[in-house]
């Protein structure tokens, strides 16, 4: 495991997994693309798990390229 990388895992009932942000993003988009990821009323934003993980790669994609 990379120590510079953040991560999440999940505690009680379930055994202790260690996964970065962006993958756990990644499963929850492959298991349910079209359910409600981002949803911000005042600002008309709705985006799918899907859509939601376009955008965080594309964002990805263009802080790489700086």
């Amino acid at each position: 495991m990379n120590a510079a990388l953040s991560y999440l895992s999940a505690c009680c009932e379930q055994p202790l997994r260690f996964q970065t942000v962006g993958d756990l993003l990644d499963e929850t988009a492959a298991r349910h693309p079209d359910r409600p990821a981002l949803i911000v009323p005042h600002q008309d934003v709705r985006l799918t798990y899907r859509e939601f993980a376009a955008r965080i790669d594309e964002l990805a994609r263009g802080l790489l390229a700086q």
